[in-house]
């Protein structure tokens, strides 16, 4: 995510790293509304680079079974 210009800090809460240090303390901020703007700026970037092909074509074309317990890029950032 780093190319993209993604945040050090906003990949870390995405990544759910701990940061101790004296700043983070007194940063209570979680980021949520960033890690999710860039949690979809990813998955458009992985559809670019796959060309939109999605898990249910896989599995219409006969991919194995693991292919389908994959979460499908375009449903990471959809609304609760």
């Amino acid at each position: 995510m780093q190319p993209l210009g993604c945040k050090r800090v906003v990949q870390d809460r995405i990544l759910n790293h701990v940061n101790s240090s004296v700043a983070a303390i007194y940063d209570r901020h979680r980021y949520d509304k960033e890690a999710r703007t860039w949690l979809q700026k990813w998955a458009t970037h992985m559809d670019a680079l796959t060309g939109g092909f999605h898990i249910g074509r896989a599995r219409r074309m006969g991919a194995p079974w693991w292919i389908g317990a994959a979460i499908s890029s375009r449903a990471v950032c959809s609304p609760p």
